[in-house]
């Protein structure tokens, strides 16, 4: 046994003789191996050993393997919410290229009640320069006009996120690099990084829309229903789980960036 320190403090110890049986699973199922098997068993042990990341995550695309068969695998669980991809956007080392005219990934998992209580969404965005209403994920419901999305840069100096029905925005850099929405009973925050750079009280916040969570453009549903806003963009990295504390995001934000390091597609 050796030990293997992650970035928050604390060093962990790391059975290098072995495979976390969950990282093993996503290995199987999307093919992937050597210096690719190496970074997903490194990435799912720092996850679990931070004692929550794990547990609060329903969908991982780590965007591993170099091809979209490989990229639609969910490393939580390879038996439930393997996304989908329109129009073919360019899977690759670097991560998942999309066009910003009509290609985008489907996560498949859809916003349901548990968003009320505890809800999080985030992606590593590598390249790409929103501008003007470009959406980088997200799900939205126009009739009631309510819903989750996120886009680094949805003017040429502005984040935006949006939880329930209140946007919150943020124009500094950067626009590259980990980014996430999340919301409990009460709040909801816009986070760069590690840094909350915005966040709005939630009082009440209902129902959401029900549709399925997407990659580079919004899921619209109601209305005219569909997909707009789309976004060209490299993706390293998305997540879809439960609601991130200050401490959480800075552990998590810390292994995204040494997994990309890993890569090699580091920002």
């Amino acid at each position: 046994m050796i030990f293997q320190n992650f970035g928050f403090n604390q060093n962990y110890p790391v059975i290098v003789s072995g495979v976390d049986a969950d990282a093993q699973k996503f290995i199987n199922a999307s093919g992937i191996s050597g210096s690719n098997a190496d970074a997903i068993n490194t990435l799912v042990v720092a996850l679990k050993n931070t004692g929550s990341l794990w547990d609060k995550m329903y969908v991982i695309y780590p965007f591993i393997g170099g091809t979209l068969s490989s990229f639609a695998w969910n490393l939580k669980d390879t038996g439930s919410f393997s996304a989908s991809f329109v129009n073919s956007p360019v899977a690759s080392s670097t991560g998942l290229q999309t066009n910003g005219t009509n290609n985008y990934l489907i996560s498949n998992y859809s916003i349901n009640s548990d968003v009320t209580s505890s809800f999080h969404l985030s992606y590593y965005k590598r390249t790409g320069r929103n501008t003007g209403d470009n959406i980088d994920a997200g799900a939205f419901n126009e009739t009631t006009g309510r819903g989750i999305f996120l886009a680094a840069q949805i003017t040429s100096t502005l984040s935006r996120a949006r939880q329930y029905s209140t946007a919150m925005d943020n124009s500094a850099a950067p626009y590259t690099g980990s980014f996430m929405t999340t919301a409990d009973t009460t709040h909801s925050s816009l986070y760069k990084g590690s840094v909350e750079k915005a966040s709005i009280a939630l009082s009440n916040p209902g129902a959401l829309t029900t549709g399925s969570i997407t990659l580079g453009a919004l899921r619209v549903t109601q209305g005219a229903g569909g997909f707009a806003y789309y976004t060209s963009g490299s993706y390293g990295f998305m997540t879809i789980g439960q609601h991130m504390s200050g401490s959480d995001a800075t552990n998590f934000v810390t292994i995204v960036q040494n997994y990309q390091t890993e890569l090699g597609r580091q920002v």
